[in-house]
């Protein structure tokens, strides 16, 4: 199995934050976590300027990017989506892992 990560950047619909935020945390991010090899998800605000005020990444273990997205695709349709978010604006985008994860050594 290969780790990969998948990064949702989004935004809410202008007046619809607080409506948006509740959705993606209490609704969203546990039925995406539903999908077989979807592992975690965190969530991030961002601070730069930019197109997308959000940020989701998803840890996954697949056999490949092709069978992530496939996963996640059949599980889409039934999926409880808000009107909250702006849906037109998304953008995601599949990392593949090319190292381990190294974490600041604290001794």
């Amino acid at each position: 199995m290969a780790r990969f990560v998948l990064v949702v950047l989004s935004n809410a619909v202008e007046g619809h934050e607080a409506e948006y935020n509740r959705w993606y945390d209490a609704v969203h991010l546990p039925e995406v976590l539903t999908v077989p090899g979807y592992q975690a998800a965190q969530r991030f605000e961002i601070m730069d300027e930019g197109p997308h005020k959000y940020l989701a990444l998803y840890e996954i273990e697949a056999e490949s990017a092709a069978q992530a997205r496939a996963s996640l695709a059949a599980r889409v349709p039934g999926m409880d989506m808000s009107p909250a978010i702006d849906r037109a604006g998304v953008k995601v985008l599949m990392a593949r892992a090319i190292s381990e994860r190294v974490a600041q050594y604290k001794g």
